[in-house]
């Protein structure tokens, strides 16, 4: 079930990045295969979405999300995340 829009709302004006166009379309775009290609756009990646989630979980109170939950949950001006899979199945 998906959290109502006021809620969500509310959760993303505390997150600085998500106004920023620019920022967020790297962020919701594909990391690269291995972090060695871009380690800093890799790290900045991980640390947003790690601190993203884990905020999400508790401002929306789940314990258990899907990768599918999460995809819907970040899908910003229709452009759904490409990047979670990377993210959740990290090393």
């Amino acid at each position: 079930m998906q959290p109502d829009k006021g809620t969500q709302e509310a959760f993303f004006k505390g997150i600085r990045e998500w106004s920023d166009d620019m920022r967020m379309e790297k962020l919701l775009g594909p990391l690269p295969p291995n972090r060695d290609i871009d380690t800093d756009h890799w790290d900045n990646a991980m640390k947003f979405w790690e601190r993203v989630i884990l905020s999400s979980c508790r401002h929306f109170e789940t314990m258990v999300v899907t990768e599918e939950d999460l995809k819907a949950r970040f899908t910003r001006k229709e452009i759904v995340p490409m990047c979670l899979e990377g993210v959740l199945v990290r090393p």
